[in-house]
């Protein structure tokens, strides 16, 4: 089950600039002067090298990990685009709506609680993930049923489409049963 709640933005955030269908570079542009005296978004680290999980299936995916660290919490970005992987973009970033240029790819990222206290967390079926913006007005929440897959060893996985109303900087809050973490998103809009 999908639920999202929407709130208004005060002023675009981003610029992303296409070029012949494929992703060229995310640029962010502040309305207004140069000058602007909002902080840059403190956006989770995007890592290239083999996750700490064991499924063999995920090797390849760049991820993101979660704070408290203990929790271990990582979400594998499916959706990541060639383009932000050829140029190893380590600013977490993700598109507004659930959709990247050309309605595709949805922003479906794999989450995980790899901490060994996780594999024996009770009430942990479901994650309830709750987006903060951390620049401006906004709130959404989500929620999604644990899966299971080959080489899951036990650990609490959600597969997610990440829906976030507007362009900004927004902090997830992810919990199931007992099992909680944040990561930090810079949100831009496919359609600039």
């Amino acid at each position: 089950m999908l639920v999202t709640i929407a709130v208004m933005v005060a002023r675009p955030l981003v610029v992303v600039v296409a070029v012949s269908g494929v992703i060229g570079a995310a640029a962010a542009v502040h309305a207004g002067d140069a000058a602007s005296s909002s902080p840059p978004c403190p956006a989770a680290v995007v890592r290239y090298r083999p996750y700490p999980g064991i499924a063999p299936g995920f090797r390849g995916l760049p991820w993101v990990a979660g704070t408290p660290s203990a929790q271990g919490l990582v979400g594998l970005l499916v959706y990541w685009p060639e383009a932000w992987r050829a140029q190893k973009m380590t600013h977490a970033t993700i598109y507004t709506n659930n959709h990247g240029p050309g309605g595709v790819p949805n922003m479906k990222i794999l989450w995980a609680f790899l901490s060994p206290q996780a594999k024996t967390a009770l009430g942990a079926g479901r994650v309830v993930i709750k987006g903060q913006r951390l620049d401006a007005p906004g709130k959404t929440w989500q929620q999604f049923v644990e899966i299971s897959y080959t080489g899951q060893n036990r650990v609490p996985s959600y597969a997610s489409n990440i829906n976030l109303p507007s362009a900004g900087c927004w902090r997830l809050e992810l919990t199931a049963g007992p099992l909680h973490a944040t990561t930090v998103f810079n949100a831009i809009s496919a359609s600039g």
